[in-house]
């Protein structure tokens, strides 16, 4: 499920990416779904240039969105504010 770009502002750092994805749901973990984690990982690694085995290192059930971005930050060894970057600009 894509949030649209209002929705994607209410966002907080602190929030839990699973709690998130149980809010979908009704608060519970479903027997199938629609790949939300799995796409929200992808779109990690694309954008952000991680591997799967970071993601893996940096894992744990009640990581949040501000945690993950900041494991993302220290790994690229970059400043906390980067410049923004544009998924459909040629590079």
């Amino acid at each position: 499920m894509a949030f649209n770009s209002k929705e994607r502002l209410k966002f907080k750092p602190s929030d839990e990416i699973l709690m998130v994805y149980r809010s979908i749901y009704g608060g519970g973990t479903p027997l199938s779904d629609a790949l939300e984690c799995e796409t929200f990982l992808l779109n990690v690694k694309m954008e952000f240039g991680v591997s799967s085995v970071f993601l893996e290192e940096v894992w744990h059930e009640q990581l949040t969105l501000g945690e993950l971005f900041s494991h993302i930050i220290a790994q690229q060894g970059a400043q906390a504010d980067p410049p923004p970057r544009h998924l459909f600009c040629a590079k």
